[in-house]
């Protein structure tokens, strides 16, 4: 499935993000305007926040991993500049893949 988060007003670039759920094959898949990389992610995050689809993102990582562990396996995340009612989160790098569509 294909959420369409916002319009062209929000971002003069179209990205395609996409989020394992970590459950079988699914993957959800998002599509974007945004400025650049980082906001479409951020705009991305506030959509699952909004939507409740909790299971592509999480707000806690074990406190066992160093900084340099963490930052190899998360991806962190902060849209309340996006949005001021979403809160920031981590998604694991090997669920998450963004390319800019033409």
């Amino acid at each position: 499935m294909t959420y369409v988060v916002n319009n062209s007003e929000c971002g003069d670039k179209k990205f395609k993000v996409c989020l394992w759920t970590g459950a079988g094959y699914n993957v959800a898949m998002f599509e974007v305007f945004a400025f650049n990389e980082e906001h479409a992610l951020e705009c991305v995050l506030a959509y699952c926040e909004g939507k409740a689809l909790c299971g592509v993102y999480t707000t806690e990582v074990n406190e066992d991993l160093t900084d340099e562990e963490r930052d190899e396996l998360y991806y962190y995340i902060d849209p309340t500049m996006t949005d001021n009612k979403a809160f920031p989160a981590y998604v694991l790098l090997e669920n998450l893949m963004i390319e800019k569509v033409a």
